[in-house]
């Protein structure tokens, strides 16, 4: 399967559909959280700190399990369930592995304060995975680096991706405080289309895998 046939792909579409939904009522309910508790330093913080990046980990291995196999540019794999249940413990691990990297990328200069960063890696860490795991299930000898073109495109579309989102949520952002005469759209809409705009890089790097299987 090719780049295009896999990005506009009904299944990967709506795979993206329900990371935007679960991403976005995560944010609604830690908001809720917050508010409700913003004068209790310590609860802030666990909530802040900790809950947000579990919930987005939960949210973003959600996506990267419901876009398998297509994820990978395959039409045809081994079940999902043989991958993820072949050993004890390996969705939590997945689930683990990406609350970690939200937890430690944040602390490396410069990129960690960029989320537009730490998302395509969360992404790329937890797809490698799930790849290793299919191809030794499959007895096939792989590789995780895509080539020197694969990772120039990741790289490109990963600087793009931001502002263009930050761009699309000021706008649509603006139109939906004013219809409900409420504000905040803006961090909801953003975290919900950042994926989709994402994408691409995470879809480049996945596929450049998959081409190990075929």
């Amino acid at each position: 399967m090719s780049f295009i046939s896999a990005l506009v792909s009904g299944h990967f579409v709506v795979a993206l559909s329900i990371y935007a939904v679960a991403i976005i009522l995560v944010e609604l309910l830690v908001k809720k959280l917050h508010a409700a508790v913003h004068d209790v330093d310590v609860t802030a913080w666990i909530i802040e700190s900790i809950t947000l990046p579990l919930a987005r980990a939960a949210a973003l291995t959600l996506f990267l399990i419901t876009a398998y196999p297509v994820l990978f540019g395959l039409t045809t794999a081994p079940p999902l369930n043989e991958i993820l249940f072949f050993r004890e413990g390996r969705l939590t691990t997945l689930v683990n592995l990406t609350f970690i990297l939200s937890l430690l990328l944040p602390l490396i200069p410069v990129i960690g304060k960029k989320r537009s960063i730490i998302l395509p890696l969360q992404g790329v860490a937890i797809s490698a995975l799930m790849f290793h795991w299919m191809a030794s299930y499959m007895g096939v000898a792989h590789s995780y680096w895509p080539g020197a073109f694969n990772l120039m495109l990741i790289v490109l579309f990963v600087a793009i991706a931001s502002p263009l989102a930050r761009q699309i949520t000021h706008i649509v952002g603006q139109k939906a405080d004013k219809l409900s005469d409420r504000e905040g759209y803006d961090e909801l809409i953003y975290e919900g289309l950042l994926l989709f705009l994402q994408a691409p890089a995470i879809l480049i790097y996945t596929i450049s895998l998959g081409k190990q299987l075929t």
